[in-house]
């Protein structure tokens, strides 16, 4: 105080904490403590035996101790207690995983209102073959599903009993996921929002316990789908021999360079057979009826026994599937531009596996081992390389097409019989 300086008298009047209400029948409890006059609240802590508590500094009771039991729910108890030395302490036991969220530290006349709600604890991103993963954990076991929206593409997880205010974005900066941005979307639900580049398709699974959610988000058209490789011939059948070169050797060596490529974009692949055996046609069809994949590319190489020796490329597909045709033509564009050999052209052909299989299915015949130019190219393991990356060029093609979409669609809402 400075002589000749205004006075001034402040007198402070302690609030007074009137009740509380517990009201748990929204998604987060809320518990709201009645006071008279003005206070603040404390940040939460958690002491050593796991209770939650939040002080009022210059608060008292209009009563003793008060204490409120939870018939069920996060919230097992709530009490009020009196402090040695002033002021009110709040304590309340929840259940693991859940958070005391006070909204307004400072608390003027009226409620003191506390949430309890999950958290997000972590968010990290990583790749994988064909896809980022993004978790986004929870504190606790939550009931999450995405789904997408367009103009601008992301992909949307809302949180239900969680609460994500503050939580600033994530950077991811892959090929298919921008960034990761979480918020509050309602009082009683977070949303994650995945801000997507070139994505083609997604699958999500709950983290341990439901304790969040995994999403893989596909930079590839083939990312997640199925596609079943039927290696021509094998075992007792060597299919055409030239030269001491075997058909079922050079079908199996492309079927597994095409398989290593649809792998490492996230593509499940199937094959009628992975080594030199035996398998009957009827087996190759009823494996593709079983599994009823998105697609079917069955791996040949021609011949003849004609006094003129052919040269070049040939993709057969039966009529009596749909989108087989499709399926012909984009594969076969792409294996003939990667190969280079004469374009022999899409045919129909009435082979077993084309004829009968459910599912979009064709038959490449990559060159003629009857023609000597031909068979010195199948020889070379480069060649067969390229033959396997025109056939994965144009799946990628189908299946990123809105035909392919058109034809799943059709199958998700009449599952077809044979």
């Amino acid at each position: 105080y400075a002589a000749g300086a205004p006075a001034r008298l402040i007198i402070r009047f302690n609030t007074r904490i009137t009740g509380f209400l517990l009201d748990g029948t929204g998604l987060i409890p809320r518990l709201s403590v009645s006071t008279v006059g003005r206070s603040a609240l404390s940040a939460p802590q958690v002491d050593a035996e796991g209770t939650t508590f939040m002080d009022f500094a210059e608060a008292s009771m209009a009563a003793a101790d008060a204490e409120l039991l939870a018939e069920s729910g996060p919230v097992k108890w709530v009490k009020l207690s009196a402090r040695e030395g002033g002021g009110t302490r709040l304590s309340v036991k929840l259940e693991e995983g859940y958070r005391a969220i006070v909204r307004d530290r400072s608390c003027d006349d009226g409620n003191a209102v506390v949430d309890f709600a999950l958290a997000v604890c972590r968010v990290e991103w990583y790749e994988e073959p064909g896809c980022t993963v993004v978790d986004i954990a929870t504190s606790g076991p939550v009931d999450a599903k995405p789904f997408r929206l367009k103009e601008p593409s992301r992909l949307v997880v809302d949180l239900p009993r969680v609460w994500a205010a503050g939580i600033p974005p994530s950077a991811v900066q892959s090929r298919s996921v921008e960034q990761v941005r979480l918020a509050q979307f309602t009082e009683d639900t977070a949303r994650a929002v995945l801000d997507l580049g070139e994505a083609w398709a997604y699958v999500w699974e709950a983290l341990p316990g439901n304790r969040g959610i995994r999403l893989r988000v596909g930079s590839s058209p083939v990312f997640g789908r199925t596609v079943l490789i039927d290696p021509g011939h094998g075992g007792t059948d060597p299919g055409s021999v030239r030269d001491g070169v075997f058909e079922k050797d050079l079908n199996l060596d492309m079927a597994l360079k095409l398989k290593q490529l649809l792998a490492e974009s996230g593509a499940q692949v199937v094959m009628t057979r992975d080594s030199d055996c035996s398998v009957q046609l009827s087996d190759r069809s009823r494996m593709a009826n079983e599994l009823m994949p998105d697609a079917v590319i069955s791996i040949h190489c021609n011949s003849t026994t004609w006094d003129v020796f052919p040269s070049g490329t040939e993709t057969y597909y039966c009529n009596a599937v749909p989108y087989s045709q499709e399926l012909a033509a984009l594969t076969h564009t792409c294996v003939v531009r990667e190969l280079k050999l004469m374009d022999r052209k899409v045919r129909r052909g009435d082979y077993h596996v084309v004829r009968e299989t459910c599912a979009p299915a064709i038959l490449v015949e990559v060159g003629f081992m009857s023609n000597g130019m031909d068979l010195q190219k199948l020889r070379d393991s480069e060649f067969r390389q390229k033959a396997a990356l025109g056939m994965f060029n144009g799946l990628s093609m189908y299946l990123g097409s809105e035909m392919f979409r058109k034809w799943r669609a059709e199958q998700t809402a009449v599952p077809q019989m044979r």
